[in-house]
């Protein structure tokens, strides 16, 4: 910060030392002809000496010598001579940052600051952290996408493995149902209860299935908001039953965008469904659409971390913004919520590909998405399409 010293961890005691007179002369020239800043402040904070190498500092901060330094400045000369301990510190200055050791003269009551530019040192430091972090990035991305790869091969597998056995279990259990003339209203419950329970397995099969496809998009140029309503009608049920008031803003000037219309509405309904699972007693679902520039870099395909592409500031972009008032994302699982098999409603039909699946059709669709709680409770699901 300017005019603002910033201080650093290494410190060090300074040894008692009485130089010669010849030296002191050879050090005054020294340091008035080293082409370093060099600054001389008193006790009380009086800048005593500067050399030229040091004039622009002095100059940025309004200052000439014989002028008292900033209270901070003034503050840490003092905490300085009291320790006789040496301080770095930082100094921002026109662009240009400078790394100055302290140094205190006790009996003198003054404080010699010995500086050097450490401006490219310090920009190559964040170039080289900004390098680092895209590598792990990058390696993160990689090690995702060859988890996925396994972890479709597997879930393809198992998928045709049991889909054959569970049709077979299936026509049994309608033939069953069919043929047998029973009166105990018991043996009519089990075959209702192994009926559901094969359409839920069949459920899971069929998102194994379609969380292990890569198959070629039907793109059709289409309007986002007849997709949207189509998926609402798809969910019409659900919401009845759980008491959710869905509220549409939808913008008519939004243009055409270029998708698969099934696979789309597959994932509004997946989205839509989650908003309402996340709202048991009831509470309200808002469906917006609108045409903006984006103002910041909008993560492709995931909320965070783990960025693979991203739409530009200034791109045009349609917006989809889903809004719930359910009880949000629960803490420490944010990062894992697109995860295949990951999922909070264990035991209540969820089976964690949902999400996975959501964002498998988004990226093909070079679309991004951003799952996020909102504030006053509920949960802000934004899709970005790009233009």
């Amino acid at each position: 910060m300017k005019n603002r010293p910033v201080r650093s961890a290494k410190r060090k005691a300074v040894k008692k030392y009485t130089p010669r007179k010849d030296e002191l002369k050879n050090l005054a020239d020294f340091t008035s002809k080293n082409p370093r800043p060099s600054l001389c402040i008193g006790k009380g904070g009086t800048l005593l000496y500067a050399n030229a190498a040091s004039l622009p500092i002095i100059s940025d901060w309004g200052k000439k010598i014989g002028d008292m330094v900033s209270r901070e400045w003034g503050e840490l000369i003092k905490e300085v001579l009291v320790s006789g301990i040496r301080e770095n510190v930082e100094v921002e200055c026109s662009g240009r940052t400078y790394s100055f050791v302290m140094v205190p003269v006790k009996k003198a009551s003054y404080v010699n600051m010995y500086g050097s530019d450490v401006t490219e040192r310090k920009r190559a430091m964040e170039r080289l952290t900004a390098a680092y972090a895209q590598l792990q990035e990058a390696q993160s991305q990689l090690v995702r996408a060859e988890k996925m790869n396994v972890i479709g091969t597997l879930a393809s597998g198992i998928a045709h493995e049991v889909k054959n056995p569970l049709a077979t279990i299936s026509q049994g259990l309608e033939y069953l149902s069919k043929n047998i003339n029973s009166k105990d209203e018991n043996v009519n419950s089990i075959l209702n209860y192994m009926e559901d329970a094969v359409k839920k397995a069949d459920g899971t099969i069929r998102g194994l299935l379609d969380f292990s496809r890569a198959t070629a998009l039907d793109i059709k140029s289409e309007n986002l908001n007849s997709v949207i309503e189509e998926s609402l009608s798809l969910i019409k049920m659900q919401s009845e039953k759980s008491k959710t008031t869905v509220v549409q803003d939808l913008d008519k000037n939004i243009p055409q965008i270029e998708i698969d219309k099934s696979r789309m509405q597959q994932v509004f309904v997946n989205l839509f469904l989650n908003s309402i699972q996340a709202m048991p007693d009831g509470g309200e679902l808002k469906v917006k659409t609108y045409l903006r520039k984006l103002v910041k870099r909008s993560v492709i395909g995931v909320a965070s971390p783990g960025v693979e592409s991203a739409i530009e500031i200034e791109e045009k972009s349609i917006i989809a913004e889903i809004v719930d008032t359910g009880k949000g994302i629960p803490k420490g699982i944010a990062d894992k919520i697109f995860e295949p098999f990951f999922t909070t409603r264990q035991g209540k039909g969820g089976t964690g590909l949902g999400l996975s699946i959501v964002r498998n059709i988004l990226e093909m669709h070079e679309a991004g998405i951003e799952i996020k709680n909102k504030e006053g409770g509920g949960v802000r699901t934004t899709v970005i399409f790009k233009l």
